[in-house]
């Protein structure tokens, strides 16, 4: 008796979280070398043969939503190694997997490069910041930005959500962003701004006009020493 009703929570679970796949009656064949890294991290798992099955139906879902399952393993091996129950694992994958879905949209309909898709890191950053609660309409200007330079997406949204944190205007981090991307200025150095703006607390500029500086400036150097000795001393 336990068994079945176990079985049937099982089935449950998995109908209301994946509906699509769980009224399709077909099985989406896994390619081998997804399934042989599941069943390496499944086998470290204390599911029972069922729950095992759920995992295997769910990412066989995310390779039909032609989302590669690299991007979803690391989810999944996190879980078994911290013993997370199967509802709260697929809940978690679930949410993962539409993130990752809607970064791909935004992706293509703003006529973004590809090179985003090809570009896992990226693609997996702009999913993230959806997790995260960011607008739409801010990773889209961000897109717009960085316009087929993916290695620049990671390092502008970081400076642009921790410059948030700071209490930037959007307006005004998107405007510093914008002369940092057009400066000859690296892209990996661009969380190093965070450092001029508390520096500028410190010499009591305002955050406004240490960004006015930034604006101008940036386009005149091309390390973020070289700015800072520019707009601090």
């Amino acid at each position: 008796m336990k068994l079945s009703i176990f079985k049937i929570t099982i089935a449950l679970t998995f109908f209301f979280l994946f509906p699509s796949l769980a009224t399709a009656q077909e099985y989406y064949q896994l390619n081998e070398g997804t399934k042989q890294k599941l069943e390496a991290i499944l086998a470290e798992s204390n599911f029972s043969s069922a729950e095992k099955q759920v995992m295997y139906e769910i990412f066989a879902h995310v390779q039909k939503k032609e989302v590669p399952s690299e991007m979803l393993l690391p989810r999944l091996q996190e879980g078994v190694a911290k013993q997370v129950p199967l509802f709260r694992l697929s809940t978690a994958l679930e949410r993962d997997l539409d993130n990752l879905i809607v970064a791909r949209d935004l992706i293509l309909k703003n006529n973004t490069s590809e090179s985003y898709i090809k570009n896992q890191g990226s693609w997996q950053r702009i999913a993230n910041m959806l997790a995260a609660g960011f607008d739409q309409d801010e990773i889209v200007g961000l897109l717009e930005l960085c316009s087929g330079k993916p290695e620049e997406f990671r390092h502008v949204s970081l400076l642009y959500a921790a410059l948030q944190k700071w209490g930037i205007a959007d307006d005004e981090i998107m405007d510093v962003s914008r002369a940092l991307v057009s400066s000859p200025i690296p892209s990996t150095e661009y969380i190093a701004v965070m450092d001029l703006y508390r520096a500028a607390r410190g010499r009591r500029i305002r955050p406004e006009e240490l960004s006015e500086r930034i604006i101008v400036e940036a386009k005149n150097v091309e390390r973020v020493e070289e700015l800072e000795r520019r707009i601090l001393y």
